[in-house]
This record gives C-alpha cells, sequence and structure tokens, in this order.
C-alpha cells in the first residue's frame, strides 16, 4: 500500500522528534497561546488544547483579576489561588486548560528571569534520553489511523525500522455509541468522542484484535502495543477487552472504563 513513508522522520532520543514538523500545515483553531507579561520585561509563554475561545474567557475575565499585579515568581501560590476559585464551581474543562496554561507560561518567565532552564528550575533532569513511540493519529500527509486498521503489520514495521518503540492505536472506538457530529474530535478521530459502551460482541473484539495480532504475527515480540482507550466502554466491556488482550502483551491500555459510567 502505497503511502509517503520516507518523509517519515526517526525519533531522537535526546530531544523533541522531527516527526511532528511533517505534520506542520495550516494551525488548529484549537490550539491556544497564553502569555504573561512580568515586570522585569520577560514574557511567558503557555500553551493549552480543546475550545480556545473558553480557555481565552477564562484566563481574562477570571485569572486577570486575580494574577495582575502579583509576583510573577510566587507560581505555587499563584497556582494555588487560581485554583481555589475554579474549584468552587467545578474546576475541570476550560478551567483547568487555562490554568495549565498560565503555570507554563509562569514557569517559562521564571526561567527567562533567573537565565535557568524550567526543568533545572523543577529540580533538574531525571534522565538523558525517553524512547518514543508513535501515536497513530492521521495527520498531513501520514495517515496512521487509516493504515493502522487496514494494514497494521505494515505499520508496526516500518515505524520498528525507524526506532520507534511501539505504536498506539484505538481499535475499539469505532464500536462504541458515536456522535451524530463530527466537526470537533480533533486528530484521534471521529470515534474517540461519544457515550459510554456497554456492549462489545465478540465480533467487532475479534475485529480490534486484528490491529495487534498482524503486528505480533508480522514483526514478533521486537515491537511494543499500547492501547488509548479514551474512555469509551463501561467496566464489564473493558474487563472483556483486557481480558482478550492478555495473551498480547501490551505494554499498556490506557483509560480503559469512563470513570462516569455506571458499574452494572
Amino acid at each position: 500500500m502505497a503511502r509517503p513513508s520516507r518523509e517519515r522522520a526517526r525519533p531522537r532520543t535526546s530531544g523533541p522528534s522531527k516527526r511532528s514538523k511533517r505534520s506542520a500545515g495550516k494551525p488548529s483553531p484549537n490550539l491556544l497561546w497564553a502569555r504573561v507579561h512580568t515586570s522585569a520585561g520577560a514574557i511567558g509563554l503557555g500553551e493549552t488544547y480543546y475550545i480556545p475561545q473558553a480557555v481565552e474567557h477564562v484566563i481574562h475575565d477570571l485569572a486577570a483579576d486575580l494574577l495582575l499585579g502579583q509576583p510573577a515568581g510566587a507560581i505555587s501560590s499563584q497556582w494555588t489561588a487560581l485554583f481555589s476559585c475554579t474549584n468552587f464551581f467545578g474546576f475541570a474543562g476550560a478551567e483547568m486548560r487555562a490554568l495549565s496554561a498560565l503555570d507554563v507560561a509562569l514557569w517559562d518567565a521564571l526561567g527567562q528571569v533567573t537565565g535557568v532552564p524550567v526543568y533545572q528550575l523543577l529540580g533538574g533532569a531525571n534522565r538523558q534520553s525517553v524512547q518514543a513511540y508513535n501515536t497513530c493519529v492521521n495527520a498531513g500527509p501520514n495517515r496512521d489511523w487509516d493504515h493502522a486498521v487496514d494494514d497494521p503489520g505494515d505499520l508496526a514495521a516500518e515505524l520498528r525500522d525507524l526506532g520507534y518503540l511501539g505504536m498506539k492505536v484505538w481499535p475499539w472506538d469505532r464500536f462504541a455509541p458515536q456522535l451524530a457530529a463530527r466537526g470537533s474530535t480533533g486528530p484521534a478521530g471521529w470515534s474517540s468522542m461519544g457515550p459510554v459502551g456497554s456492549y462489545l460482541s465478540f465480533g467487532d473484539l475479534a475485529s480490534g484484535l486484528s490491529c495487534w495480532s498482524a503486528p505480533v504475527t508480522r514483526i514478533g515480540s521486537s515491537f511494543e502495543l499500547l492501547v488509548e482507550g479514551h474512555s469509551r466502554w463501561d467496566v464489564n466491556m473493558a474487563i472483556r477487552i483486557c481480558r482478550a488482550l492478555e495473551p498480547l502483551n501490551v505494554l499498556w491500555w490506557k483509560i480503559s472504563a469512563s470513570r462516569t459510567a455506571p458499574r452494572t
């Protein structure tokens, strides 16, 4: 199956992967950059993702009054003040994304003023390299999710040869209840969001397993398999999937069951 595999960048263990540069197209409307100006002249930069208009309003309508005029270097106390106010109404959502972006921006400003890298301010490096795995989204010329469904063995072999530790897919999302609208689900695809599923048939379970059995058959145990759950199933179906995955020795399964799903 033809695809622009030669344009893939190999992962680097000593810094950010160049692979992200290949996916750079027009700016995503889901990204928000927050800038914090300090009296010392530093401009801290923070970033967050998803529904930026809501996050922008939290920053200007709530956080600004709490932050303006306060010591920029007192990051812990600023975080506590912001969280205390947002937590009064329920902190999760746009409030937490705004708090995260501002926290990053304040640390960035402190690093500029002190001339010390932020990782050093936070206690120093724990390691010199980090292994990279591939999240199989469709991005730019790379249609990794399509290939993970259509030809996962070939995709796994290509990624292994490029030096990736493993690949992460979400093969059972498409069998969970789906939303009618598909306009704002992000790079993981339209099936990654939706109501919690309470029944996964053995046929659909087997279809999802093919995303794993094909790589195992093709390249054996030299490549790690990782599962993204997206909180799409209740506990009963999460257990069913876990039992089916156990013989394949996957490295981990992330967010297997919804925390808000009823336990039956």
